[in-house]
């Protein structure tokens, strides 16, 4: 119980206390304000799931729970992590506890707080938590929507995973200041150049993350990452991040061939983070409205 993740002023927010959250955990001691949520397991002894809601914590948590203690596999809504807890319970990590911080605020920057909390906590752990960045146990299918009314189920039964706590990801990045330089988090940056479409076009093809900055404030305004990043930029090019009036530069990292989709999601969090850890705040234009963007 001695990480810091585990600890009432992670990231600078105030936690409550850790409460069970169990089938029948009534969670009234839970409070009613938005903020941020993080589940830990007792086997692993570890961070397994952070979120957040601009609504009603309890009533999340309450989504969350009926979920997770269904019969079956839930659907992956009203909440996406429900099939993942479902799972990991499924096969035996231990009982589940959880803890709130309350963040009244704009959502971009709530958005932005729980990278950052995600970053935190995969750089003390060494990796990351087992539901987020898009992780599902490779044993099982997830459910779809519920419009789409598949259940998941397990299709590996003979491999049992039980002990192997979280699947191989990337190493968390480290922190190195100046968002603009190209060392920034001890990635290789590109040189920055216009983001249009006559420089795009000469890019060769490959996975990886990028970002936007903006000419008028010298700053990162967005940061981004795509199985495709010519592609993404491409439509970026050509339909500018929005209310963007000023010119815009770009500049990106390739990630090797075999890099996922969860593993990119994992960096373009730790990047996320590492930039609110810098400047106490969001890109200008990150979780806003993007023109180009596959979300």
């Amino acid at each position: 119980m001695g990480q810091h993740y585990f600890q009432l002023n992670l990231g600078g927010l105030s936690w409550s206390d850790w409460t069970s959250f169990t089938k029948t955990a009534t969670l009234k001691s839970v409070t009613s304000r938005p903020g941020i949520y993080r589940i830990r397991a007792e086997k692993c002894n570890e961070l397994v799931y952070i979120g957040q809601t601009g609504r009603n914590l309890r009533e999340r948590l309450k989504q969350l729970q009926k979920g997770t203690f269904a019969e079956s596999m839930p659907f992956n809504d009203p909440h996406t992590a429900a099939p993942n807890l479902w799972v990991w319970r499924n096969e035996g990590i231990g009982g589940y506890e959880c803890s709130v911080a309350v963040l009244e605020c704009e959502v971009q920057t709530r958005q932005v707080v729980e990278d950052y909390i995600l970053w935190i906590s995969r750089s003390e752990a060494g990796r990351s938590t087992l539901c987020n960045h898009g992780n599902f146990h490779s044993n099982y299918v997830k459910s779809s929507n519920q419009t789409q009314s598949r259940i998941g189920a397990k299709i590996n039964p003979v491999y049992p995973q039980t002990e192997q706590f979280c699947s191989s990801g990337t190493k968390p990045l480290t922190f190195k200041q100046d968002a603009l330089s190209l060392e920034w988090m001890n990635l290789d940056w590109s040189i920055s150049e216009k983001l249009l479409p006559e420089v795009v076009k000469k890019m060769k093809t490959g996975n990886g993350v990028y970002k936007i900055i903006s000419t008028d404030t010298n700053q990162v305004i967005y940061i981004g990452e795509s199985g495709e990043i010519k592609n993404r930029l491409m439509s970026h090019s050509k339909s500018p991040l929005a209310y963007s009036e000023a010119e815009l530069l770009f500049s990106y990292v390739y990630l090797p061939q075999d890099t996922t989709s969860v593993h990119r999601h994992e960096i373009e969090t730790d990047l996320i983070g590492g930039f609110y850890h810098e400047y106490h705040m969001a890109p200008l234009r990150q979780y806003r409205p993007i023109k180009g963007k596959a979300e």
